[in-house]
């Protein structure tokens, strides 16, 4: 597998099975289920549900808007994926109610979703809404670092997060990229706080190219110690935006840099 990715990721033509496979999404589907816990979501009285639930709903408007998919802009109406995107998060709700809904899912899934939805001329399978869903819930409770027992998603393990993120940029910044590390802590940029937000989004936002988004999913789904790579990934970053970010002079130019 490691020789099949290569330097460009899996090949697209496989890429859909081998992440069904690699995410335990093949395992863990059970079904009917899917479909279960969209009714519980529907009818669900519990507070945090419906706490969550509107939380979605407010997030799913937002996402990917400018991707016709997601919002048709010659009909001013929802996109083909928009309800699938909603069905996927509200059944995560029921099916891991600990760890719930947060800010960063609706991205992830969405790139999901264009990842692996629709089938290709080079042959490549279709997965549906609910393989999608089964993989969401693989690499959220089996791919992303676990913290004493707690998944990453989970609120309690956002301290952890936040150490781990620490360590990657305090140790590993410093040490490989000490003048860009130098230069962002002069101008007085919260290092941390900006890839807080992009593991928390496993690199969504940050990586408009959904090429190359995919290409890092590739990466998580084969590594073994996805700390390691979250980091790797973080500093790769850095790297490639160094010499536009050495032309920045103002903090506030640098968090609209990374905006853009």
């Amino acid at each position: 597998l490691l020789r099949l990715k290569s330097t460009d990721g899996f090949p697209s033509k496989y890429r859909n099975l081998l992440w069904l496979e690699l995410s335990g999404a093949s395992n863990k589907s059970v079904p009917g289920e899917f479909h279960r816990l969209l009714c519980l979501c529907q009818e669900s009285s519990d507070p945090s549900i419906r706490t969550n639930v509107e939380q979605i709903n407010l997030d799913v408007h937002r996402t990917l808007s400018s991707n016709k998919f997601f919002f048709d802009v010659e009909k001013c109406q929802p996109g083909p994926h928009f309800c699938k995107l909603q069905n996927i998060l509200y059944a995560f709700i029921v099916h891991n109610p600990k760890v719930g809904y947060s800010q960063g899912m609706n991205r992830i899934v969405g790139n999901l979703l264009l990842a692996t939805s629709e089938g290709s001329s080079q042959g490549t399978v279709g997965i549906s809404e609910e393989g999608v869903f089964w993989m969401f819930v693989g690499i959220v409770e089996d791919l992303l670092p676990r913290y004493e027992q707690l998944f990453f998603f989970d609120p309690n393990a956002l301290p952890f997060i936040q150490n781990d993120v620490s360590i990657a940029v305090k140790q590993h910044f410093a040490n490989l990229l000490p003048q860009l590390f130098g230069h962002l802590n002069l101008l007085r940029v919260e290092i941390e706080i900006i890839v807080l937000g992009w593991w928390l989004g496993l690199f969504s936002e940050i990586l408009k190219s959904l090429d190359i988004w995919f290409h890092v999913i590739d990466g998580l789904m084969l590594a073994k110690n996805p700390n390691v790579k979250l980091c790797a990934y973080s500093i790769a970053i850095f790297k490639l935006c160094e010499r536009e970010l050495f032309d920045l002079k103002t903090t506030g130019e640098v968090y609209s840099y990374f905006e853009r």
